[in-house]
């Protein structure tokens, strides 16, 4: 019988993480990997798994989406788990346990660490076709949550923006003041009250290479945004948090966005774009598939309250 142990992770361990990767790359083609990142604190919710000193698997958790005073408290926390096993080790039910059980207790410390009067989930996400990983989770009484489409876009074809409403301003906006990123934010969470996107992740997101937003201002307010950056794993371009405030739809001004986004990705070169959607989007699907976006993957979410 193998015997598993968990060490937390730390920098020394890095190329055994790319290891990991490439060994769960010639599985799979699409798999969901968490890298543990370049700051100390995230390292604190990454444990690693090892058979005496072979590396075999890694878990983290993170928040995802955390509500804040003031928001309504039928909205609840999202914490986010990924635990990926090698290949030669998926079906040892034992190694996911042990880290389950690591990060669980992770999770409950980030709760406790989030404001109070709101409920919590753990969630999940994986594609179709990681069984075993799927597997797990719903035995231990994870329930679905949702399901996303990954969706790309041929760089090299051709492109057509629409017009946008008179009196709106479209640029590059680098957010390089707290300030601007809270105003940022704010306007987000208007379009997304159950998942706002918070300033750790919108700091994340901006450390991407050729990372950009591009902010339609009406006056002083936002009334709509898209970011695009370059994601070095996939080398592919990253369409994210596309969004137009309500009153300012249907007037071409998400499309000029959108494609605002991926000549942004084409001027540094990249040959395809990819972007995430619900399933159940049915606007935003029929806008990325008029963009020339199909669809190539499946990720679906589960979850369980976390108490």
């Amino acid at each position: 019988m193998n015997h598993f142990f968990l060490k937390k992770y730390e920098p020394a361990y890095h190329s055994k993480v790319v290891e990991l990767y490439q060994s769960l790359k010639e599985k799979y083609v699409d798999f969901i990997y968490w890298w543990p990142g370049k700051e100390s604190f995230t390292w604190n919710f990454c444990d690693c798994a090892f058979i005496g000193d072979k590396f075999i698997g890694k878990g983290q958790v993170q928040p995802i989406a955390v509500m804040e005073e003031g928001d309504s408290h039928d909205l609840k926390h999202k914490i986010f788990i990924n635990i990926k096993i090698h290949p030669d080790y998926e079906k040892e039910t034992e190694i996911y346990q042990i880290l389950y059980e690591s990060l669980y207790k992770k999770a409950l410390k980030i709760k406790d660490s989030l404001p109070t009067g709101f409920g919590c989930l753990l969630c999940v996400g994986n594609f179709r076709e990681e069984e075993e990983n799927n597997a797990f989770y719903l035995a231990n009484g994870f329930k679905p949550l949702n399901s996303l489409y990954g969706m790309a876009r041929d760089l090299s074809e051709e492109m057509v923006a629409s017009e946008y409403p008179l009196g709106i301003e479209v640029r590059h906006w680098q957010m390089n003041q707290e300030e601007e990123q809270l105003k940022y934010l704010r306007a987000e969470k208007e379009i997304w009250p159950d998942n706002p996107l918070g300033l750790e992740r919108l700091l994340e997101f901006k450390r991407n290479p050729n990372w950009t937003a591009i902010t339609a201002f009406d006056g002083e307010d936002i009334v709509g945004s898209v970011m695009a950056w370059e994601d070095l794993g996939e080398q592919a371009g990253v369409i994210e948090d596309l969004f137009v405030k309500e009153a300012y739809r249907k007037s071409g001004l998400g499309r000029y966005l959108l494609v605002a986004g991926l000549t942004h990705l084409q001027s540094v070169e990249l040959k395809e774009a990819q972007l995430e959607v619900v399933t159940d989007n049915d606007k935003a699907l029929n806008l990325y598939r008029s963009a020339g976006f199909k669809e190539i993957s499946e990720e679906k979410r589960f979850y369980i309250e976390l108490k």
